[in-house]
């Protein structure tokens, strides 16, 4: 009678563990989805910069 009784705590306590993580998880996620920020990046260029081989060579990445 005592394991049955032990087996169905252990039952109920990992039921309630997987509802509150089911419950939680969803509300950390969203949580960090706010704080990120979107930011524009502005990118200029001439193209006689990529005319000339000097031009052509600082604007390749190593």
């Amino acid at each position: 009678m005592k394991a049955l009784l032990k087996a169905r705590t252990l039952r109920n306590t990992l039921i309630s563990a997987a509802a509150a993580s089911a419950m939680t998880l969803p509300l950390l996620s969203s949580a960090t989805m706010a704080h990120t920020t979107n930011s524009d990046v502005r990118v200029s260029y001439e193209k006689t910069e990529l005319a000339s081989p000097g031009g052509q060579k600082a604007c390749t990445r190593d």
